[in-house]
C-alpha cells in the first residue's frame, strides 16, 4: 500500500480560461492558465510548507486509516498513518527517503524504486511555474472526450524515466484525471487511474481534497484531506532520518 499511498499524494501536488481555440492552444499557454488555476505564480510561490490531515479509505479491504503530512518546501516531506494501534512515520530529508520502524523507534532508509517514489511525490508545488527546472517533460496531445465531455491531455515524463497523463479539465484548467502505472503487491505493473475533485482554496491556493483511485478498473483507495494549513514554520528536524 506504501507504494500506492505517495503516488497518490503525488497526484495532488502535481496539479480562468482564456478564448484560444483549443486545438490552437501551445504548452505554455496551457501551463499559464493551469498556474492561474491554482491561484497564481504569488501564491504558489508564498507557500513555504504545508500541514494536511485526512483520511485514507481502502474499500476493498474495509480499511480507513488516518494520516497527517507535513510539506516543506522545495522538497521535504513527511507523511505519519495511524494503522490499528501503531504509527508508521515515512519521511524525505530533501536527499533521503526513509520509515520507522516501529518496533525499534529508529528510521531505515529505503532503498530501490521506493525511495524514487517517494523522491518525485517530495517535489516543490512550484514545479509548474518551471517543470525543465525539475526535470519535468510536458506534451499537450491534444484533446479526448470522457462521458461526453472533453479535456486536454498532456503526456508528462519526470527526469527518472516515470511517465504520467494529465487530463486536465478545459473549463477550469485543473487536473481532473491522472493515469499512470505501479507496482502492485506480486512486484506486477499495472494501470492506475486517479480522479481529483473537491477542489478548495486555502489562503489563495486551490488544490483537490479528494483523489480517488481505480486499479484494474475498480476502485482501490480513496484519499480525502480534511485539513490544510499552510506556512505553519514547520523546522527542518522534523523531515531527518533519525538514527
Amino acid at each position: 500500500m506504501k507504494k500506492f499511498v505517495f503516488i497518490c499524494f503525488l497526484s495532488v501536488f502535481l496539479f480562468g480560461s482564456i478564448q484560444i481555440p483549443l486545438n490552437s492552444q501551445t504548452m505554455d499557454e496551457i501551463l499559464k492558465e493551469m498556474t492561474q488555476a491554482h491561484g497564481g505564480k504569488a501564491a504558489i510561490e508564498n507557500i513555504k510548507d504545508m500541514k494536511i490531515t485526512g483520511m485514507i479509505e481502502v474499500p476493498q479491504q474495509g480499511l480507513k486509516v488516518s494520516f497527517t503530512q507535513y510539506k516543506k518546501e522545495p522538497n521535504k516531506r513527511r507523511i505519519e498513518m495511524k494503522v490499528m494501534n501503531t504509527v508508521q512515520i515515512q519521511g524525505f530529508d530533501g536527499k533521503t527517503a526513509w520509515e520507522l520502524n516501529p518496533q525499534t523507534g529508529k528510521a531505515v532508509e529505503i532503498p530501490g524504486e521506493d525511495a524514487i517514489d517517494i523522491k518525485r511525490g517530495s517535489l516543490a508545488l512550484g514545479w509548474i511555474l518551471n517543470p525543465k527546472k525539475y526535470g519535468i517533460s510536458l506534451v499537450y496531445k491534444g484533446r479526448k472526450k470522457i462521458d461526453g465531455k472533453y479535456y486536454l491531455v498532456l503526456d508528462q515524463v519526470f527526469s527518472d524515466g516515470d511517465k504520467s497523463i494529465l487530463y486536465i479539465d478545459p473549463e477550469t484548467y485543473l487536473t481532473f484525471k491522472i493515469k499512470s502505472k505501479m507496482l502492485d503487491e506480486m512486484m506486477v505493473e499495472v494501470e492506475t487511474e486517479t480522479y481529483l475533485s473537491d477542489y478548495k482554496r486555502v489562503k489563495g491556493y486551490t488544490m483537490a481534497h479528494k483523489m480517488i483511485s481505480y486499479l484494474r478498473g475498480k476502485e482501490y483507495m480513496r484519499i480525502i484531506y480534511k485539513k490544510v494549513k499552510l506556512n505553519t514554520r514547520l523546522r527542518d528536524h522534523l523531515f531527518l532520518m533519525k538514527k
